[in-house]
This record gives structure tokens, sequence and C-alpha cells, in this order.
């Protein structure tokens, strides 16, 4: 997890600096507070945002900009695309790969900032004792990772470097519990995982990385906004970016 840590930190500051990426808007009029429904993983390529909630900062700069937080905790990433899509919030974050499938079917958000970049956090593995040494030894095998999440994105990149094609392989989307699981078993051959089950695996010995994203794929993961929110209330994205700053400076100050 330490892996993730300074590329948060260096996101956000971008981030704040570099001003909002993906969407433009207008300032909510003065009245009555409105409720800003949120949605984040528990992963430590959020920290700053948990910390964020759970000091207070998210809901004390939201208040003074006239909303009210609603704080939704969601298992996993593939979720918040859904959860967007059904409604449910109206501000979260997730991998870019989700976001541009999301975007694509219809759902209607769109990039607020990065939330962070972490390429050696996000990594193809087998078993310890697997003869598997490159991408190349896995044609005809057994792959895993989760459909829709970021690790797809990288799984495929890592097909196309290796000059193959993902039929060369026996996809299986796996969420990252089961992944681990089935590795374990002999279920699978090999899976993308990533943080913080990937250092989990690979600390206590269970899991071989072959390869990362490493100078293939940054592995950004990006904040969200329905297109609402991001045209009639761009002050709560912004009071979301300058809790998530004091996250990062707590972080810190805390480490």
């Amino acid at each position: 997890m330490k892996k993730v840590f300074m590329c948060v930190m260096l996101a956000v500051l971008l981030a704040m600096t570099g001003g909002l990426g993906g969407c433009g808007g207008q300032d909510s009029a003065a009245g009555d507070k409105k409720t800003v429904r949120i949605g984040v993983v528990p992963l430590p390529h959020y920290a700053d945002a948990w910390v964020a909630y759970k000091k207070g900062f998210l809901a004390e700069e939201l208040q003074k900009s006239g909303y009210e937080l609603d704080w939704h905790t969601i298992a996993l990433g593939p979720v918040v695309s859904e959860a967007f899509a059904a409604g449910e919030i109206d501000m979260g974050v997730m991998g870019d790969f989700p976001a541009f499938i999301g975007r694509s079917a219809g759902t209607n958000f769109c990039i607020t900032s990065v939330a962070s970049t972490a390429p050696e956090a996000l990594a193809l593995i087998v078993r310890p004792d697997s003869p598997v040494k490159s991408m190349a030894d896995l044609k005809g095998k057994k792959v895993a990772t989760t459909k829709a999440a970021y690790g797809q994105k990288l799984l495929a990149l890592l097909v196309e470097q290796a000059g193959m094609k993902m039929e060369d392989i026996s996809f299986i989307s796996l969420s990252m519990p089961d992944l681990a699981a089935a590795l374990a078993r002999g279920d699978i051959d090999a899976g993308v995982v990533w943080d913080p089950i990937l250092t989990k695996l690979e600390s206590s010995g269970e899991a071989r990385v072959v390869a990362d994203g490493t100078g293939l794929y940054d592995a950004y993961a990006v904040w969200m906004a329905t297109d609402e929110l991001a045209k009639n209330d761009m002050e709560a994205v912004r009071a979301v970016m300058r809790a998530r700053q004091k996250g990062v400076e707590y972080m810190q100050e805390h480490p």
C-alpha cells in the first residue's frame, strides 16, 4: 500500500493546482443547503478522501459552501459506476477505464480531477511456484481480473504487448477476494490485482509479480461528478477538492 501513498498526494496536489480537468460549470446560488451524495471504495488509492471524511474535513468544507454531506461506503469499484447510473450518488471515484466505459454507455457523469496514479500498485500475478515468466507464457491459460475495472485495461495492454489477442487467453472475471482464492487453489493460472490485495499476497509469499503497470499503464483513478452537479453546483466539487487537500496535509503530518 505504500506504493500508492505518494501517488495519492501528488495527484491531489496536481488537481488542486491545475484546476478541474473534465467539467465546466457554474456556482450554486445561495439558498437552502443541498445534499451531496459521495460514494467511495475503501482502498489506499483514496486515502486522502477517507481521511477527509473521518476527520470531518468533507462535511466542514461542504457546509461552508452551503451543502450537506451524505457519505456512501461502496464495497467494489464497479459498483460506483452502477450507483451513478442508478442516480444514487452525485460524486465518486473510480479507475479511469470504468469511468470511460460508463460514460460511453450513457452514464451522465464526467471527470473532475485525478484521484491517484499508482502503476506499481496494479499487477499481473501468479503463484510463487508457477513456471510463468511473462505474459507470453499465459497463451491458452486461465487469467482473471474484474471485468470493467482498470485491471482489465492492464491485462489487455499486457496481452497486446506480448503480440497476442485477448482470444489467446481464457479470460475469467472475478472479484479481488475470489481471484486470490482461485489463484491459491490453482483454479486459474494468473490474475491482475491491485492494492491492498497485491501488497498482501506479495508480502505473504502467496503470489509473485510477473508485470505491473510501470511504463505501460499509469493506472489513474479519477473523481467523477454527475453532469448536473458539475453544471449547477461546481462549488460543491471545489469544496470536496479542498477537503481532500486537507486529507493530504493530515497524512503528511501524521504518516
